[in-house]
């Protein structure tokens, strides 16, 4: 029971975790934009790969609480979060057709089904505890 209780308590803080990150990346790409720092998709590309290293290390510390993670730890953790982006992007590209419901729906599965592989890879491979 205690495993899945850990869990259940890991894929929580994975999900306030993955949530902070996505505010403060809203927050700070439409920020830029608005003040007209950056283009959008300047901000938007800028904006996201500057907050990977942040999300990291309180994925590290808060959601997976090792101590010590691999020395290809953070370069993996950047890989996944790159691959994960463009492949809900290409995903949605090619089924989006300008209805609303149903868009938002593939969407809404592409995000979930990401989210869902991003914790498994980083619980298994990433942030693995050391036996």
């Amino acid at each position: 029971m205690r495993l899945l209780g850990s869990s259940i308590g890991r894929l929580f803080r994975f999900g306030v975790v993955g949530a902070c990150a996505s505010l403060m990346y809203a927050a700070l790409a439409a920020g830029a934009t608005r003040l007209g720092l950056l283009e959008p998709a300047v901000a938007s590309t800028l904006i996201y790969c500057a907050i990977i290293p942040f999300a990291y290390l309180a994925h590290k510390r808060f959601t997976f609480q090792v101590e010590r993670a691999g020395t290809l730890s953070f370069p993996a953790y950047a890989a996944l979060q790159v691959a994960t982006i463009v492949a809900v992007s290409v995903v949605t590209i090619r089924l989006i057709n300008g209805h609303f419901a149903r868009d938002a729906l593939i969407y809404l599965m592409t995000a979930g089904v990401a989210s869902v592989l991003s914790f498994l890879l980083c619980q298994i491979v990433i942030f693995k505890r050391s036996a």
